[in-house]
């Protein structure tokens, strides 16, 4: 898998360095993110494809993905789907498409032909919806594991035990034991 990504990151990037830089950066990545490092490398690849930051777009494409329970193969194929004017089937991954029509004024349900610079516009309104809607949805998953854990605690049933650090909406994990 490392081979194919770096030959096809050199290629995309015009260096061996290059690809090497990028694939270093992923895989700093992957210990942040919940996906694999071969679902990151995919992705990257993709993202470059499609001419975006990779660095920008990636962790913001990740976080959304996973907030959502969905594959980030599944979300990068949403995007390009956005990217080339298909609207249809994009609600599933929380694109609210007639708020992208109303804002650039571009008929996606139509499969219309997009420009370049529309569909780097239609990636920023997705993008910049995804951050909107999933900004705090960590910090509130944290909160309210906090108010249960509380909770829990006054009424003297469970004893906290361990609560992970990383805390990521419906993958939190918690230990409790009898009092």
């Amino acid at each position: 898998q490392a081979e194919r990504t770096i030959e096809q990151m050199t290629a995309l990037l015009g260096s061996v360095d290059k690809a090497r830089e990028r694939l270093g950066w992923l895989e700093s990545q992957w210990q942040t993110l919940d996906f694999s490092l071969p679902q990151l490398e995919d992705a990257s690849v993709q993202l470059e494809l499609f001419g975006l930051d990779v660095e920008n777009s990636l962790p913001r494409i990740a976080r959304a993905a996973d907030l959502m329970g969905r594959d980030l193969g599944e979300t990068v194929q949403a995007l390009s789907m956005a990217m080339l004017g298909q609207g249809r089937g994009l609600k599933k991954f929380a694109i609210d498409v007639n708020a992208i029509q109303a804002e650039l004024g571009i008929d996606l349900q139509a499969g219309a032909r997009l420009t370049a610079e529309q569909s780097r516009a239609v990636i920023e309104q997705v993008l910049a919806g995804w951050d909107a809607r999933f900004a705090d949805a960590a910090d509130n998953t944290a909160d309210q594991l906090t108010t249960n854990m509380i909770s829990i605690a006054k009424r003297k049933a469970f004893i906290p035990v361990v609560a992970t650090a990383k805390v990521r909406p419906m993958k939190v994990k918690v230990g409790m034991a009898f009092q």
